[in-house]
């Protein structure tokens, strides 16, 4: 039997959604036809197709490095790839993400990892649906068990391992926060499979939100 960990935003206040739609790529990762700035289809408008020839695999493992990750209230962000992939790991190196809408993925049982050091803020109406393990960080690299790393700052080394995923790493002290606050937009859910919630920063916020899940864990870099 499968569960879904579901956190639950109830605003207090409802507003307008905050941020900017907008997904747009690094050119850092993927082939040479990826440019800097490049935008992500966003198909009718409201579903960013975010495919895996935008990004690049290495064995289970598909990386992605986005400019800007900003999801607007009624717009979807929908990762995509093979059968084989485990992990999508997908880095932010423009500034903060906002997310007001849904973020998904059309690989069964792939785990999601997005590092962000400038932080993320999901507001009310954020909702996270896949199969696999949703993993959250304002972490400075992703570590995997051969030892190698995936850093949020691409002008960094980092290596694109076919290796499973061991840990978000620090390098200092973290400036980027992970704020969940329902009064930012009207209501919704964050919501994601089994035992499959891993919030990682030294600042997490919350703000007239319910959390409610059969497991989940926030922790601290």
């Amino acid at each position: 039997m499968r569960f879904k960990s579901t956190l639950i935003l109830i605003s207090a206040l409802l507003s307008a959604s905050v941020g900017y739609a907008e997904v747009t790529l690094d050119g850092s990762v993927g082939p040479n036809s990826v440019n800097p700035g490049d935008s992500v289809s966003a198909g009718s408008g409201f579903t960013y197709n975010i495919t895996a020839d935008l990004g690049e695999q290495a064995g289970q493992n598909l990386f992605h490095s986005f400019d800007k990750f900003n999801i607007d209230l009624g717009e979807q962000a929908n990762f995509a790839g093979p059968i084989s992939i485990s992990n999508i790991v997908g880095r932010v190196t423009g500034g903060e993400s906002s997310i007001a809408g849904k973020i998904t993925s059309s690989v069964s049982n792939a785990s999601l990892w997005l590092v962000n050091p400038a932080g993320f803020i999901f507001t009310n109406g954020a909702v996270v649906d896949i199969d696999g393990t949703f993993h959250l960080s304002t972490a400075d690299y992703i570590e995997f068990s051969d030892g190698s790393r995936y850093f949020s700052d691409p002008s960094a080394t980092s290596t694109l391992s076919t290796s499973d995923i061991s840990s978000f790493g620090f390098l200092g002290d973290s400036s980027g926060t992970i704020s969940i606050d329902s009064s930012r937009a009207p209501s919704g859910v964050v919501d994601s499979a089994e035992y499959n919630l891993n919030v990682n920063s030294e600042f997490i916020t919350i703000r007239d939100a319910d959390l409610h899940a059969q497991r989940n864990w926030c922790s601290h870099g």
